[in-house]
C-alpha cells in the first residue's frame, strides 16, 4: 500500500508566510502548474525549481507501479550449448545480468557464475559441477528483486536486481587452508569456514575516482625485489622466468618478508601438484607465515574453471582486508589458467557456437587504452586485466586500504638470444663437431623446458598490464642457490616513489652502475684492457652478487642498506664471487654489534641520515 506524506508547502516555509495560510486559493495559484502561455511569476525567482520538485513528485514510480513490475517481472531461461571443464556455454539468459551473477541449472541442484558475456547474448559459466550439468538443460539467473533507479536523463526507470555469487572471507579463514569455496583442503566432508562476511567472486574493479596514487612501499625483505623492482602498496608486478628459476622460492621470501608488519597475505596455489602444495605449505608452516596467511588451493588435476575460481577468490580475500582499510598480500603463483581458460573461450567460440577464427569480427582493428589493436586481442586483454586491475590503493575516503598483486607469469620476454648463440656454436674455431653437438644439444634442452611456459606474445602481453616485472635469469646462482634477477628487463613503473626513504639513493647507483658496466662491455672498443671499463665490469659483478639470497632467507631494510655501502665502499671489488655471500654474511653481522644506534634508529625511521651513514661507513672501513 501506498504511504501518504504530509509535505509543507514550500510558500509556507518562507519567511513571513504561516503554515496554512487562509488564502487557500492563493497557496493553491501558487502550486499550480502554468497554462502554456503563463510564464513563470515575475516576483518568484524559486518558481523553476518549484516545478522540477513538482514533476519529479509526478514521475516518481509508485510502489503499486512497483509492485506489478515485480510480480511481472520474469527471468529469461537459456540453455546450455556446451560444457567443458568446468565451463558451460549458455544462450538465452537476461542481457542485463552483469559478470558475477549467480546462476542456477536445471532444477536448481547445480550453480554457477556468469563469467563472460558475448555482444549476442551467448554467455560463458563456471559451473561447479559440471558433470551434472548436460547440453540442452535449461538455466537461469538467481533473481533478487526489482529496483527503482531515478535516471536524470532518462527519467524513472524500473530494472531487475540479480543475486552475485559471493564467498566466505570471514577472520576464522586466517591460517587455514582451502578450496575456492572455503572448504578445509584437507577435510573434503566438512563445511566452509568464514562464511560470517561474504564477498563477490568476481568483484568490480576500483574506478580511478576510488584509487590513491602508489607512493608507499611495501619492503618483501627480498633484495632482488626491494633494490631492483621496488613494490608499492597496491601495484602489480610480474614475476617471470622459466621453469625452475626460482619464481616460486621468491613469491615465498615475499610472504615470510611480511611477518610482523600487519600486511595480511593470501597465496594462490593454482595449477600445481599435490606435492608440490604440501612443500609451499611447509615452507610457509616452518617460517611461521600462516599466522597471517590464507591459502587457497585448485590443484592440477582440477578443472579450469575451479582452478580460475580460485585466484578470483583469494583477490576477494584480500579485498576484504583493503575495504577495512588494511593493507594485502596476494601470491598468484601462476597466471596459466587465466590464459587456458581464455584459450577454451575462444576454442568454444569456434567451435560451439560455428563462428570462424575472426569471423565475428575478431581481426577488425578496435582503440584499446591508446591503441589500435584486433577486437580479438581487445577481448583478451579486458579479460586479463580484469583480475590485474583488483590490485590498488584506495583513496583515504575509502579508508586508503590497498591489495598488492605478485602475478607469477612462467617464460621469458623476447630477447633474441637462441638465434644469436646457434650462430656463434657454429662460428666457434676452437670448437670440435662433437663438442658443438654437445652445445647445440644444450640449447634444445633448453628450448624443451621453455615450453612448459607460456609463449612470448602472453608473457609480454601481461608486462604490458602490470606495473612492473621481475624477470629472473635461467640459471639459479651458484653461492646462495637462490634466483637471480636480470636487472636490464627488470622495472617498477611505480619508480622511486615504491622505494623506502633509505633506500632511494642507494638503490638508484646500483641501477646506473650496472647500466655503466653494460654499456662498456657491450661499446668498449678494448673492454678487456681498459681500467676503467674493467674498474665498471668489477663493481658490476659485486653488485649482482649481492642480489641473491639464500632459499627461505629474509634480508631486512638494514641489512641491505648495509650491503649496498659496502658494495659502494668498494669493499668486494676484489672478493671472489663465489665467496661474495658469505663474506656480506660476515660484514653485515660485524657492522649490526659495532654500530647498533644507527642501525636502530634504521630500523625505526626507515630513512638513512647522514649521522647513521657516518656510523655505519665508519664500521664498514675500520
Amino acid at each position: 500500500s501506498q504511504k501518504l506524506r504530509c509535505i509543507t508547502p514550500r510558500c509556507a516555509r518562507r519567511v513571513g508566510a504561516t503554515p496554512f495560510p487562509s488564502d487557500r486559493s492563493a497557496c493553491m495559484r501558487r502550486n499550480a502548474l502554468p497554462d502554456s502561455e503563463d510564464g513563470p511569476p515575475e516576483d518568484d525567482s524559486s518558481w523553476t525549481q518549484e516545478l522540477s520538485i513538482f514533476k519529479a513528485r509526478k514521475n516518481k514510480p509508485s510502489q503499486l507501479a512497483s509492485l506489478r513490475n515485480y510480480q511481472a517481472a520474469s527471468v529469461s531461461k537459456g540453455n546450455v550449448v556446451a560444457v567443458r571443464s568446468s565451463i558451460a556455454v549458455v544462450e538465452g539468459l537476461n542481457n542485463d545480468a552483469e559478470v558475477g551473477t549467480s546462476l542456477k541449472f536445471g532444477t536448481g541442484d547445480v550453480t554457477g557464475v556468469l563469467l563472460w558475456r558475448r555482444d549476442d547474448n551467448t554467455v560463458f559459466a563456471l559451473v561447479n559441477d559440471d558433470d551434472r550439468v548436460a547440453v540442452g538443460e535449461v538455466a537461469e539467473c538467481a533473481f533478487s528483486g526489482i529496483l527503482q533507479v531515478a535516471d536524470e536523463e532518462a527519467g524513472p526507470q524500473t530494472k531487475r536486481k540479480y543475486k552475485v555469487a559471493c564467498v566466505p572471507v570471514g577472520d576464522a579463514l586466517v591460517g587455514k587452508v582451502v578450496n575456492f569455496c572455503g572448504i578445509p583442503y584437507a577435510e573434503a566432508n566438512a563445511g566452509p569456514i568464514g562464511t560470517d562476511v561474504l564477498y563477490p567472486l568476481l568483484n568490480a574493479t576500483p574506478s580511478m575516482e576510488d584509487r590513491e596514487s602508489i607512493d608507499s612501499p611495501l619492503l618483501t625483505q627480498v633484495k632482488a625485489i626491494d633494490i631492483i623492482t621496488p613494490l608499492g602498496k597496491g601495484q602489480a608486478l610480474q614475476v617471470s622466468g622459466i621453469q625452475g628459476s626460482g619464481k616460486t622460492q621468491l613469491c615465498i621470501q615475499a610472504v615470510m618478508g611480511q611477518r610482523g608488519t600487519g600486511v595480511r597475505c593470501v597465496y594462490a596455489a593454482v595449477g600445481c601438484s599435490k606435492e608440490q602444495v604440501a612443500e609451499t605449505i611447509r615452507a610457509l608452516e616452518r617460517s611461521g607465515c600462516m599466522e597471517y596467511t590464507t591459502v587457497i588451493v585448485a590443484t592440477e588435476d582440477r578443472g579450469l574453471g575451479e582452478q580460475y575460481a580460485a585466484i578470483c577468490y583469494a583477490a576477494s580475500l584480500a579485498e576484504r582486508v583493503r575495504d577495512e582499510g588494511g593493507d594485502s598480500l596476494v601470491v598468484f603463483n601462476t597466471v596459466e589458467a587465466l590464459v587456458k581458460l581464455w584459450e577454451s573461450i575462444t576454442k568454444s567460440i569456434q567451435v560451439d557456437l560455428n563462428v570462424a577464427e575472426g569471423g565475428d569480427g575478431g581481426e577488425e582493428l578496435v582503440e584499446y587504452e591508446g591503441m589500435m589493436i584486433s577486437a580479438q586481442a581487445a577481448q583478451r586483454r579486458i579479460f586479463f586485466s580484469s583480475l590485474i586491475q583488483r590490485t590498488a590503493r584506495m583513496h583515504k575516503r575509502l579508508k586508503g586500504g590497498s591489495l598488492t598483486g605478485l602475478f607469477v607469469v612462467p617464460g621469458s620476454p623476447a630477447q633474441g638470444r637462441k638465434p644469436q648463440m646457434v650462430d656463434k656454436v657454429a662460428h666457434y674455431k676452437h670448437l670440435t663437431e662433437a663438442q658443438k653437438a654437445k652445445l647445440l644439444k644444450a640449447l634444445e634442452h633448453q628450448e624443451a623446458s621453455e615450453q612448459h611456459d607460456l609463449n612470448t606474445e602472453i608473457v609480454e602481453e601481461f608486462m604490458s598490464m602490470a606495473d612492473g616485472q621481475v624477470v629472473l635469469e635461467h640459471a639459479r646462482d651458484a653461492a646462495t642457490g637462490g634466483p637471480k634477477v636480470d636487472a636490464r628487463l627488470s622495472v617498477s613503473r611505480i619508480g622511486s616513489r615504491a622505494y623506502a626513504p633509505a633506500l632511494a639513493d642507494l638503490a638508484s647507483l646500483v641501477r646506473f652502475e650496472l647500466a655503466q658496466a653494460n654499456d662498456a662491455q657491450l661499446f668498449a672498443a678494448n673492454a678487456g684492457t681498459d681500467p676503467m671499463a674493467r674498474k665498471a665490469l668489477k663493481r658490476a659483478e659485486a653488485v649482482t652478487a649481492v642480489l641473491p639470497q639464500r632459499p627461505g632467507t629474509v634480508c631486512p631494510l638494514e641489512h641491505q642498506v648495509i650491503q649496498l655501502l659496502a658494495v659502494q665502499q668498494g669493499i668486494l671489488d676484489n672478493v671472489p664471487l663465489e665467496e661474495v655471500a658469505s663474506v656480506l654474511e660476515k660484514i653485515t653481522d660485524e657492522v649490526l654489534s659495532l654500530c647498533p644506534t644507527a642501525v636502530a634508529e634504521l630500523q625505526q625511521t626507515r630513512m638513512l641520515t647522514q649521522t647513521a651513514k657516518a656510523a655505519i661507513v665508519a664500521a664498514l672501513t675500520t
